[in-house]
């Protein structure tokens, strides 16, 4: 059902689109420039007297007689806006489109006149006379931050995630103070999986009104995702204060002491949300992840059958089948689970439109390797170190190679602090040229880096992570394990020369299978199918070698196998390789308080187990296409394919 739009004021003429795509009002001021009838006494148009100029009687008579004929239009106009935006609130989007053609006939630029029909246009499902209109509006209006929000919420709406990401930068780039905005670049971060952009957004929604309990159970959520179980609660918290019936708040506090293992208060909270809304259908996915939880797979199993998957949206569509397959797998029918991650992965790239990035990677890495090279290199300044300054290490490796666990063994060491996944070094790499004011793209910008640039690179990495709250008194060494980070290595070993990188591998069927089960958006969507995973590991495998042989950095692999069958061996070879002193703890990782901020969260929270080992000969019949792609890298790194 439409929602009616807030009163359209004839003078500003701006309507936004609230949560379900209706027209709304945006407050703030009109400006000439966007084309709307602000003053109809412009300078330079009948009636508008020139200063310092005497009028002659005939001439003053003429002034009058247009500044007349300019208020009967303007009123003739405001009339016309104010019938628009009553019959559109009361549902005749007919009459409404028709009275704002009328509005643009009298004045062309009228912001709010485009905006109704933009969204009558969206409504009756005419997306491209929508298009069209919305290219016509900001061909007037290129710089109006609610018009560029019309334009990202089309693009998403059109399946062009990326390009919508880019228009709502631009938005609150322009206008800070964008609620909608800053909310929806929020939620646009944390479908993409990157958790700290998405708490920055959603907390500047959260300043502009702290009313809006979605803003608070998704701040929740992210917060969540990040391990930070106080602030999550508290956030939830204030969704149920303001709503006390808010279910998704409920089942957002259900995955947080789920992922503190408090599965009692888990379904004590689940069961509140039951009696409230008992039908909700997100609790579904609740019930199974408990059960789930308590390895009663035939239970999860039973509550996902209790969904209608025909009256899904796409993107429920896709946590159904990513959820079923998980718990299939758990049941031993492998068949049946890797259909349903091949569907959920289908979604993703068919109906979503999410898929690999394959042609930016590429030019990507052909760059990297073109400019990391040992004579490129040999005459870049490194970023030097302060005395007191924190040294990072670097946990690389490919999705679910086991990098959790190693962070869990290295921060159970008194002198390593958890940094988890951090999105600095990413940052960096896209606001490089920025930076350094360079026409040329990462990483040929660095060409033009002097020492100073380098330290400015290094600090900017380390205030961050400061200000994250990872730096702890005493401990000058802390982990970050963010994907991707491998892609980096070169500006790493220029900003960071004394750090340690903790390379993690696996089989690397193994890697690409567990990559291919989660609903990962790491490293430009590679994950959702086989074959770009496979192309993206071998892809990035080979710029890892190339570093190898270019650059001196202080790397070592470390068989993720290995850990599971010795953990104790491989944790002293990992501690030795940093260069401290052993503590026993290390090696009973999964004793520890810390809870790791990763999906893999409830793996690492116990011993290791043999049975994560080699899991691609359950699927063996299922992997024999990529195969070919993977076997150099396979006999690279001392693996057989059995």
């Amino acid at each position: 059902m439409n929602q009616p739009a807030d009163k359209m004021n004839p003078n500003q003429g701006q309507v936004t689109q609230n949560a379900q795509g209706q027209p709304q009002q945006v407050q703030g001021q009109p400006q000439q420039a966007q084309g709307q009838p602000v003053n109809p006494q412009m300078a330079g148009q009948p009636g508008a007297q020139q200063p310092g100029v005497q009028l002659t009687p005939q001439q003053q008579q003429a002034q009058n007689t247009a500044m007349l004929q300019n208020e009967a239009q303007q009123r003739q106009l405001n009339q016309l806006v104010n019938e628009a935006q009553a019959a559109y609130n009361q549902g005749r989007r007919q009459q409404a489109q028709q009275l704002a053609s009328q509005v643009l006939q009298m004045a062309p630029g009228h912001l709010g006149a485009l905006r109704m029909l933009i969204a009558i246009a969206r409504e009756m499902n005419e997306m491209k006379a929508a298009e069209q209109l919305l290219q016509r509006a900001l061909s007037i209006h290129p710089n109006n931050d609610a018009l560029l929000f019309d334009s990202a919420i089309f693009l998403e709406q059109a399946q062009k995630p990326l390009l919508a990401e880019q228009q709502l930068a631009r938005v609150v780039s322009i206008n800070p103070q964008n609620f909608q905005a800053q909310v929806a670049m929020g939620r646009m971060k944390q479908r993409r999986g990157n958790m700290a952009q998405a708490e920055y957004h959603l907390r500047q929604a959260h300043f502009l009104n702290s009313a809006a309990p979605d803003v608070s159970v998704n701040l929740g959520n992210a917060l969540t995702q990040m391990g930070r179980w106080e602030e999550a609660e508290h956030f939830f918290r204030i969704a149920l204060a303001l709503d006390t019936e808010n279910i998704p708040a409920y089942l957002g506090w259900v995955k947080l002491e789920e992922s503190q293992q408090n599965l009692p208060r888990a379904w004590e909270l689940l069961n509140t949300a039951k009696d409230l809304r008992p039908k909700f259908p997100n609790i579904a996915f609740s019930e199974a992840l408990l059960h789930r939880g308590e390895k009663n797979y035939d239970k999860a199993l039973a509550a996902l059958e209790k969904l209608k998957i025909d009256n899904l949206n796409p993107a429920a569509k896709v946590s159904y089948y990513y959820d079923r397959g998980t718990t299939l797998d758990k049941m031993e029918k492998y068949d049946d689970a890797f259909a349903d991650f091949s569907e959920a992965n289908r979604i993703n790239r068919e109906d979503l439109n999410i898929k690999y990035a394959d042609e930016k990677n590429q030019q990507l890495h052909e760059r990297l390797r073109n400019f990391f090279t040992a004579e490129n290199i040999s005459g870049l300044p490194r970023a030097k170190r302060q005395e007191d300054d924190e040294n990072p290490i670097f946990i690389i490796g490919f999705t679910r190679s086991g990098t959790s666990m190693t962070e869990q063994i290295l921060t159970a060491h008194s002198k390593i602090a958890a940094g988890d996944e951090l999105h600095f070094m990413n940052d960096l790499a896209d606001r490089a040229s920025g930076m350094l004011r360079s026409r040329m793209m990462y990483p040929n910008c660095l060409a033009e880096a002097n020492q100073q640039a380098m330290n400015a690179f290094r600090n900017d990495y380390l205030l961050k992570s400061r200000m994250s709250g990872i730096v702890e008194p005493g401990v000058r060494r802390f982990t970050d394990k963010m994907p991707g980070n491998e892609v980096h290595m070169g500006m790493i070993s220029l900003l960071f020369p004394e750090t340690n990188f903790v390379h993690m591998v696996r089989h690397p069927l193994d890697s690409v299978l567990a990559s291919f089960f989660i609903d990962a958006r790491h490293g430009d969507n590679y994950a959702t199918d086989l074959a770009t995973a496979a192309e993206h590991y071998t892809l990035t495998s080979e710029t890892v070698d190339h570093y190898e042989e270019n650059l001196e950095m202080n790397h070592q692999r470390f068989k993720y196998e290995d850990g599971v069958t010795n953990v104790e061996k491989q944790a002293k070879k990992m501690i030795d390789f940093i260069g401290l002193d052993w503590e026993d703890g290390c090696a009973k990782y999964y004793e520890s308080d810390r809870h790791a901020r990763t999906p893999s969260y409830a793996q690492v929270k116990q011993k290791p187990y043999k049975t994560s080992m080699y899991r691609y000969l359950n699927y063996m019949d299922h992997l024999k296409d990529i195969i070919p792609t993977l076997k150099p890298v396979i006999k690279k790194l001392g693996y057989k394919i059995d």
